[in-house]
């Protein structure tokens, strides 16, 4: 599978488009088993956790993902929480800015 990574422009219109009006619990839940139930159905190998500010809310491994995934989200999670944007919007404007992110964080 190929996936192609988005522009910064492209990343920044999917973040206007996705705001949401409220996130609770109940939400969370529900978004996780809606994605869950997608990425089963295309026997994808994913770790799945939606955090709402620190707190674990849902979190599935699928078959073919391993307990070490969560260290992956974790590590992505931690990028979001320090700098309040998604790790790969982190990620591009340290390549468009020259440098590498995990030497310099």
């Amino acid at each position: 599978m190929t996936i192609e990574t988005p522009s910064l422009d492209a990343l920044r219109a999917e973040l206007a488009a996705l705001q949401l009006n409220t996130f609770n619990y109940d939400f969370a839940w529900k978004l996780g088993s809606l994605i869950r139930q997608r990425a089963a159905s295309q026997e994808l190998p994913v770790a799945i956790e939606i955090r709402h500010g620190t707190d674990v809310v849902f979190a599935t491994l699928l078959p073919g993902a391993t307990i070490d995934n969560f260290g992956w989200t974790r590590r992505k999670c931690a990028v979001v929480h320090r700098f309040h944007r998604s790790s790969l919007q982190v990620r591009l404007e340290s390549e468009l800015k020259g440098y590498d992110f995990n030497t310099r964080f």
